[in-house]
Parts: C-alpha cells; sequence; structure tokens
C-alpha cells in the first residue's frame, strides 16, 4: 500500500465502511422491534465494538467463556455465549454470571442436571433448535423432548428458560437471493411454530436467530425478537458468491507481500498462507478450489474491480496467485497486493496480532 508501511501480512479494516453496514443492521432491527445482538467472533476486537455501542448496540454474541471474559472486561454486560455449553468450564460460568447477565445454550436434559449441581448463580438459558443445519440443537418438529427439556429447566432456580435459539448455517450452502429467502422462511416457519406451541406456557419466551446471508436480505423478521448476525461487519467472498452483498461492500482484506513472480506460470508468489487465511476455500467452474480474490491496492485502500487473479493454493505461509499477465506485469516483488479472504470471521482470528484500522 503506498500511503501505508507495512511489512508483513496484514488484516486491513476499512473503518467507514464497517460502520456503514452497522449502523444499517441496526435501524433494519429497530425499524422493526428487533433487537440486534450481534455475533462479536467476527472481530473480536474492543475499539471496534465501541463502534456497535456507539451505534446503539447493547447486547452481544461470543462463542465461547473466553471471549465473554475479554468483551465484559470491556464493559459488555449482556452477553450470550452462542456454542453447547461446556460443563468443564462451570467456574467460568460461574465468574462471569457473578458479574453480567449471561445467557448460555443447551439442549440435552442430563446438561440441566450437571449445571443445577455446578451453578452459583442464576444463569439464561436459551434451548438452540435445528432449523435446518445438521450440527446441533434439537429438531423443531420433537416438541415431546422440547418439552421435557423445558419442564426439566423450569423446576431449577439457577436456570432461566429465555426462549428458543438457532442458526440457519445452511444458508451458507445458499446461491442467490431467492434461495436465501427460501432458507429464512423455512426456519422462521419452525420457529414460530415453537412459539405458539410453548407460548402460553412461557409467554416471555424470545426467539433468537441469526446468519449473516438472512439478516441481509430478509425485509421482515416476522416475530423474532433479536438477531445475531456477525459476518456482515466485513462481509466476504463466501458473502459475495452466495449473494449475501455485493463486492464492493465487502469492509476487510489481507494484504500480502509479493515475494516472487513466475510469469512463465502466471503465477505470483505471496507472503500469505493457511497461517493467514485458513484453509477455507470456494470453488467455480472456473477456477476449480480457490482461497481469494486478488485486488489492488490503492493509496490507504483497495479497488473493489475484478482483476482475474485468486488465490490458486495455499501451504502454510505461501500463497500462488494465478493471474493473467496483464496483472502480472504491473506487479513488483516487495510490493503488497490485497486479498478478498474467502471467511473473514477466521481470517480476523488468525490475524489478531497483525492488523489495521484505516479511514
Amino acid at each position: 500500500m503506498k500511503d501505508l508501511t507495512l511489512s508483513k501480512p496484514t488484516f486491513i479494516i476499512d473503518k467507514k465502511k464497517s460502520i456503514d453496514k452497522i449502523e444499517a443492521m441496526f435501524k433494519k432491527a429497530t425499524r422493526q422491534g428487533v433487537q440486534l445482538r450481534p455475533h462479536f467472533k467476527t472481530h473480536q476486537n474492543y475499539e471496534i465494538g465501541t463502534w456497535f455501542r456507539e451505534v446503539g448496540v447493547r447486547a452481544i454474541t461470543v462463542s465461547s467463556c473466553e471471549m465473554a471474559e475479554y468483551f465484559a472486561f470491556d464493559g459488555w454486560n449482556d452477553i450470550t455465549i452462542a456454542f453447547s455449553v461446556n460443563l468443564n468450564e462451570a467456574d467460568k460460568i460461574n465468574s462471569l454470571s457473578s458479574r453480567i447477565n449471561l445467557n448460555i445454550l443447551l439442549e440435552d436434559i442430563e446438561v440441566v442436571t450437571s449445571l443445577e449441581e455446578k451453578l452459583t448463580n442464576k444463569v439464561g438459558v436459551f434451548v438452540e433448535i435445528d432449523t435446518g443445519y445438521k450440527r446441533a440443537g434439537l429438531n423443531p418438529a420433537d416438541t415431546e423432548t422440547i418439552g421435557q427439556l423445558l419442564k426439566k429447566i423450569s423446576t431449577s432456580d439457577k436456570l432461566i428458560f429465555k426462549g428458543f435459539l438457532t442458526f440457519a448455517g445452511h444458508s451458507y450452502f445458499a446461491q442467490g437471493e431467492a434461495e436465501i429467502q427460501r432458507v429464512f422462511n423455512q426456519y422462521m416457519d419452525d420457529m414460530l411454530r415453537l412459539k405458539e406451541k410453548f407460548g402460553r406456557a412461557f409467554p416471555s419466551l424470545k426467539l433468537s436467530a441469526g446468519d449473516t446471508p438472512t439478516c441481509s436480505i430478509a425485509s421482515n423478521f416476522r416475530g423474532v425478537d433479536e438477531i445475531r448476525p456477525g459476518n456482515f461487519l466485513f462481509y466476504d467472498l463466501m458473502q459475495v458468491l452466495i449473494g449475501s452483498c455485493k463486492r464492493e461492500q465487502v469492509s476487510a482484506i489481507v494484504a500480502c507481500p509479493v515475494v516472487a513472480i513466475h510469469k512463465e506460470r502466471q503465477e505470483i508468489i505471496i507472503f500469505g498462507g493457511a497461517v493467514h487465511f485458513s484453509k477455507e476455500m470456494l470453488t467455480t467452474p472456473e477456477k476449480g478450489a480457490f482461497y481469494g480474490d486478488v485486488v489492488e491496492l490503492s493509496g490507504k485502500g483497495w479497488k473493489t474491480e475484478e482483476t482475474g487473479a485468486y488465490v490458486s493454493w495455499i501451504s502454510q505461509e505461501h500463497g500462488v496467485v494465478k493471474a493473467p499477465a496483464s496483472f502480472i506485469e504491473r506487479v513488483k516483488v516487495g510490493e503488497f497486493i490485497g486479498v478478498i479472504p474467502v471467511h473473514s470471521c477466521l481470517v480476523a482470528n488468525l490475524m489478531k496480532g497483525s492488523t489495521l484500522i484505516i479511514n
């Protein structure tokens, strides 16, 4: 980057673009009377957390006790750990729940019994529902098991039932807005049926949903009480190809030094590999499997136009960029090029020690 001094792979975040998206999502949720509880695993950063706070966000989602501790230290006091509770971390849950309003996630009656023995403070509980991702959670049609679990929770003096939570991760396999909307409609139907089924016995139960594709595309949240998107803060190449966003909305890239050029192979070698990008990949008929799209850097930012160059494979530290001759002619060893990552959440986690916020 001509206007920045860089020496190694660096995660570059465009502050203005990111804040614009936070404001847009917050306004969208507020207009519909829905709470925005964004997932902070995307950025894991105090400074970026203040961008949400300044917009009006007061409650957040994380994916671990450690992450909850990190943000509780920064003053966030309403936190949901959206990961199946780990009974081996009861001490951490007790410490957190003594200081903040903490919600945890469960789906197993035996876990309720164990928590009753281990917990020292009241903790909010969301029951996880699997609405199609097939990762964790109870089948929404299995109302008998769900009812037994709720009955067990209701007898506890430590666990406070808050509602049902789902993550429609299968939206990440969608192609285009129409398919994303179909995923949204299906999981909303499932969640609303549960609310209708158990709402009389638990009138204050909330529905918590959220994934970046459906939260980005849906225009009517139809009775959900809170949404938990995270990746929308940056977006990435996966979200572009899914149809969640436009390429110009991506607000984070990795700037990588060029260490070698092989014109005869139409390849550029960069300092940027699996330890920077992870090994998450995308596949298209034109490129096969690839690990990111290459963009040209400009001033303190980057150009959004496609260059025809992409990261074709990676090892631990190296990345190999396939590029047309016209792009290779504009590149020199020692310069930096930008890479739109496949999955920005993973990259942000890997690059926590080498992040630069611009604008």
